[in-house]
């Protein structure tokens, strides 16, 4: 079996993935702002009691937000960097990249279970994932 040069297919799926995720953002951001706007919120609300539909809205942003940088770094990376090494700048945006990726899929955890099943899936999801970051370092 031969191998293949997944080079350009990977930067276009990438490049795909950024532009949809920024259109989506640019989507949800006007959203929240309209839904804000309809429901007289002030700016205290959003800081501490959104309406569950308003706290699902702002969870999917940010993990939008994390895979647009992820796809965004990937494709830069693809693009600029032929796929080579990857620069410091690339790297951070990685890493954060994963983190709100992980904070944003936590906040959709808990925004769809807290009502019904309080605040033990979203704690018990974080803990699976400092548990699997652990054993992961632990493990090498």
């Amino acid at each position: 079996m031969s191998a293949i040069d997944a080079a350009v297919p990977l930067e276009l799926l990438n490049g795909m993935g950024m532009v949809l995720s920024a259109i989506f953002l640019v989507l949800m951001v006007w959203y929240l702002w309209k839904e804000t706007r309809r429901r007289k919120l002030p700016l205290s609300r959003w800081f501490f009691r959104l309406p569950p539909s308003m706290h699902f809205a702002v969870a999917i942003t940010v993990y939008v937000f994390g895979v647009m940088l992820r796809t965004s770094a990937a494709w830069c990376w693809r693009r600029f960097g032929h796929g080579g090494e990857i620069g410091v700048l690339t790297f951070a945006m990685f890493g954060i990249s994963a983190v709100i990726i992980a904070v944003g899929a936590i906040c959709q955890i808990r925004a769809v279970s807290k009502p019904n099943w309080g605040d033990g899936p979203w704690l018990l999801s974080t803990a699976a994932v400092i548990g699997f970051v652990m054993a992961d370092l632990y493990f090498r």
